[in-house]
């Protein structure tokens, strides 16, 4: 008794499946980025003293002082920049969610919930 091999299932598309998720992962990149790679750069510490990374220039006295008056300079616009691009980087994230949760079972959907919801929102622009 021979028995028949199953059916043939259609051919997974990968791509279509890791898309969502690379599109998730570079949006989430680019906001911790925006959050905090740029802006510490960009804005004036609390604290005395230069921004990250600029230590390793070994920066004379008068062009520390330089450096901390460019970065104070631009500090508005550096908030302004980021009160403007976080609402719609929050918008593409939504729409990115709402794409993989179709992806998903109800279980993983959840989960998938619960990861988001435990997140840290990104802090309000300062004054």
């Amino acid at each position: 008794m021979s028995s028949a091999p199953p059916p043939a299932s259609p051919p997974v598309r990968r791509a279509s499946r890791l898309t969502p998720a690379l599109v998730l992962a570079v949006t989430f990149a680019l906001g911790a980025v925006a959050g905090l790679g740029v802006a510490p750069l960009l804005r004036p510490h609390p604290r005395p003293g230069l921004p990250p990374g600029m230590h390793e220039l070994s920066l004379r006295p008068e062009q520390e002082r330089a450096v901390e008056g460019i970065v104070a300079k631009h500090a508005p616009e550096v908030d302004e920049a980021l009160a403007d691009a976080l609402p719609r980087l929050r918008v593409v994230q939504d729409r990115v969610a709402v794409e993989i949760e179709g992806v998903l079972d109800e279980d993983q959907k959840a989960k998938f919930r619960r990861q988001r919801a435990g997140r840290a929102p990104s802090p309000p622009p300062r004054p």
